[in-house]
């Protein structure tokens, strides 16, 4: 159950020799990624991951995304008690979206969305409430359009 990951805690990190030392790697099965409220279950098959879900979870809170490296012609279906677990096309973890044809189009979208939704505040909080002059809205703007301002400019 789980996926298997063999590693060595000692000797050179890019070194794969070392991983093929039988008696020197150590080997540990990954069965879950935890951050806070979001969990990612992983598993090679759909049996696994079923007795996985068997443990002490909420149907009505659980969203399945199914991401293979061959595409099945339709998503497994998992279920809890009798009940089946909804399958989602995306899924959000640790501030990323997840897609299964591992598209960035919703990642980028979103981004630009959550930057927007700031410099609304910032505008709000700071530009209308002062009264500052558009000029400085503008060099503001063009600040943050620009990574790095003051890259490749000598101090005075």
């Amino acid at each position: 159950m789980g996926v298997g990951i063999r590693y060595r805690l000692d000797g050179s990190l890019f070194n794969m020799r070392r991983l093929e030392a039988s008696t020197k790697a150590l080997t540990t099965q990954v069965i879950e990624l935890q951050y806070t409220d979001d969990c990612a279950i992983m598993t090679h098959n759909r049996e696994s991951m079923q007795l996985r879900l068997v443990c002490k979870l909420t149907p009505r809170t659980l969203e399945i995304f199914v991401q293979s490296i061959v595409p099945p012609i339709e998503a497994p279906q998992f279920y809890i008690n009798g009940d089946p677990i909804k399958i989602v096309n995306q899924f959000k973890y640790l501030g990323g979206t997840l897609t299964p044809t591992c598209s960035l189009v919703m990642e980028i979208q979103t981004r630009i969305n959550l930057a927007s939704a700031a410099f609304g505040r910032l505008r709000t909080r700071v530009f209308l409430k002062y009264g500052t002059k558009t000029a400085v809205y503008l060099a503001n703007l063009d600040a943050l359009q620009t990574p790095y301002p003051n890259a490749g400019k000598l101090p005075h």
